[in-house]
């Protein structure tokens, strides 16, 4: 993926420079659906979010679910590494993040067209 001319895409690019080579390997899976089991706090939400990112970012009008196990899981964990790790560039405005209530309406949307739905079980 090559991010050159475009703040959002090279955000994106870097910050999958950075992670490490297990992450690499969530983030650039083909597989539709993947199970990851590591850890605590060795960043399977970070390359989650990255992951979610780069799908809805490389094409107009893609639809991507992130599925939380609760309401809290779906504010406070997922919803803020995707506002942690927004590219700012490629959002259709800016970010509607609080920590409190999260993200409004769940719907994350990208100037492309493309958004990320944001639901808890």
């Amino acid at each position: 993926m090559n991010g050159a001319g475009h703040p959002g895409l090279s955000a994106l690019t870097a910050a999958l420079l950075q992670a490490s080579p297990k992450q690499r390997a969530i983030i650039q899976s083909a597989s539709p659906r993947l199970l990851v089991r590591a850890g605590n706090r060795v960043g399977k939400t970070r390359a989650g979010a990255l992951r979610a990112w780069l799908h809805v970012a490389s094409a107009p009008r893609r639809t991507l679910i992130a599925m939380a196990a609760d309401h809290g899981s779906k504010i406070k964990v997922i919803g803020r590494e995707l506002r942690d790790t927004a590219p700012l560039g490629l959002l259709a405005r800016p970010p509607d993040y609080n920590l409190g209530r999260g993200w409004v309406n769940d719907v994350i949307e990208l100037r492309n067209g493309s958004a990320i739905l944001l639901f808890s079980a």
